[in-house]
């Protein structure tokens, strides 16, 4: 049980750091010196774009300026707050940012609703998808296409699931790694995981 609460934890942790990383995009980019910034889209992948919405109606040197109080290691996530609000007064936007900074706690607070859902219902998506796994009075493709059709059903709560079987099926069966007569060096252990890892490509491909 406790071993489970863990990996729900590790979950948790691992898709909102995903999400969260977009605040920390613009960083990144000031610290190579450009206003372009690299955007996480909530599904995933991501986007390229020209950093916060109020940086467009502002001068080149106005931006530069915002760019160099990212770029200030010395700061305190508090401290850098405060320094582009006093440069948002200073350029007419703080109006623009004010908004802009509501509408980034709303979406903050609604994905963490959102994973604290999906870790609710989690241990009951790892059933079903187990109890699949464990019919063998079935093919390895109706075995595929039913983790297939379950997966479709939810598919960000199923790929948190499969994540969860992967990360205990690789420690349980000795990785990748091990001699078998099916799958080569993969041996029999991942016979089963296999045929829901290839559902996953099958769901990208989606």
């Amino acid at each position: 049980m406790s071993k489970t609460l863990a990996v729900l934890a590790i979950i948790g942790a691992v898709v909102l750091a995903q999400i969260e990383v977009e605040e920390f995009a613009e960083e990144d980019a000031a610290d190579n010196g450009s206003p372009r910034q690299i955007q996480y889209k909530p599904g995933g992948g991501r986007h390229h774009g020209h950093g916060p919405s109020y940086l467009r109606n502002v001068t080149r040197e106005a931006r530069m300026e915002y760019y160099s109080i990212l770029r200030n290691s010395a700061l305190t996530i508090a401290q850098q707050k405060m320094e582009i609000v006093a440069w948002a007064e200073r350029h007419g936007v703080e109006g623009q940012l004010a908004e802009f900074n509501v509408n980034q706690t709303l979406i903050k607070e609604e994905t963490r609703q959102n994973i604290t859902l999906l870790l609710s219902v989690l241990p009951y998506a790892v059933q079903r998808m187990h109890e699949i796994i464990d019919n063998e009075d079935q093919t390895f493709a109706q075995q595929h296409q039913a983790l297939r059709n379950l997966t479709m059903e939810n598919p960000t709560l199923f790929h948190a699931a499969r994540f969860i079987n992967d990360l205990f099926s690789r420690r349980c069966c000795g990785g990748r790694g091990g001699p078998g007569p099916r799958g080569g060096p993969r041996g029999p252990g991942r016979e089963m995981d296999s045929s829901f890892a290839v559902s996953e490509a099958d769901m990208e491909e989606e």
